[in-house]
């Protein structure tokens, strides 16, 4: 599985300046990698983080939320 991940992993700078959630701004660093990688989704189990539902287009979803939108496209 480590190699799949590592042969389509994007690597980003983290050069963005994002101030996302107030509550743990160390946070802060996952979007900025999920806005640089161009990330279709975030997968969280953060309630503070879900209560968004989507930043700069990108969805903000739960492990099992995720696991149906694979399952869906896994069928088409």
């Amino acid at each position: 599985m480590l190699t799949t991940l590592n042969a389509n992993a994007i690597m980003v700078p983290g050069a963005l300046d994002l101030r996302v959630i107030d509550k743990d701004p160390t946070d802060d660093k996952f979007f900025v990698a999920a806005v640089e990688g161009e990330a279709n989704y975030i997968v969280t189990k953060e309630q503070a983080w879900k209560k968004l539902k989507m930043y700069r287009g990108i969805r903000i979803v739960s492990p099992s939320k995720f696991y149906e939108i694979l399952q869906k496209l896994k069928k088409n």
